[in-house]
Order: structure tokens, then sequence, then C-alpha cells
């Protein structure tokens, strides 16, 4: 991770580096990406930008076969009042479950997460106490 100012941010994302992509193994401007098959743990693979492609087509294209919603009304047949939702404290983003709605959370939504996990971690560290 990079803690730049825009400018510098700017001139790093506008260096060109040319080296082996690690996919097709050829000569190339490269960029890092991941195998999304093996997640956000994965190693950092630099690729040129015809792999990159491919693989974005891949994942464009399994992302258009699947419907999230075949089973259920599409999210405005119904209200959905965003009960189940899960919270990024670092971020303030919470996102819905149900209806997969995304908003960036209040500092009042974001201290009353913290005091739930907070509640919740203390109960889970209850029960090891007593369950040794």
């Amino acid at each position: 991770m990079y803690d730049l100012c825009q400018e510098c941010l700017d001139a790093f994302r506008a260096e060109t580096v040319t080296a082996h992509c690690d996919w097709c193994k050829g000569e190339a401007i490269v960029r890092p990406t991941r195998d999304t098959d093996e997640g956000l743990s994965g190693p950092i693979y630099y690729v040129c930008t015809p792999c990159y492609d491919k693989q974005q087509a891949v994942i464009r294209a399994e992302f258009d076969d699947y419907d999230y919603y075949d089973d259920y009304d599409e999210p405005d047949d119904y209200d959905c009042d965003h009960a189940n939702y899960d919270a990024d404290i670092l971020t303030g983003e919470a996102w819905c479950w149900r209806c997969q709605h995304k908003w960036i959370m209040t500092h009042e939504e974001i201290t009353r997460e913290i005091e739930h996990q907070a509640e919740y971690m203390a109960e889970f560290e209850c029960d090891e106490a007593t369950n040794g």
C-alpha cells in the first residue's frame, strides 16, 4: 500500500513498467492483478494488457451468467429496511445482504456498529473463559 499525495500518485500511475508477463511469459508493459480464483490472499501477478483483458472478459462473462435474483423478486419490487447488512468500520461502507444496496455509514452508525462488535466480542470472550 502506498501513501502518496495526488501529484505523486499521478506520477506513479503514469510510469510504465516493462517486464515479463507472469501468464504468457512475453515481454510487455505489465500491470498488477490477482487471480480471482485465489482470492485476496493470493499472489499479485504482473500481466500484459492482452492477458489482463482476457481475465476481465472471463470475469464479465461469469458475472453476466450469474443472476442473484433468480429466486427472488427484483429489488424494486419490495421495500427493504436494510436490517441485514454488513459493515466495514474502517472504510465506513455498509451493504445490505438482502437487496445488495451499498451506502456510506454516518458517524452515528459507525459508532453503533463499533459498540455492537465490542459487545459481541465481550460475550465471545466470556464464553471462552467459562468453557476454558
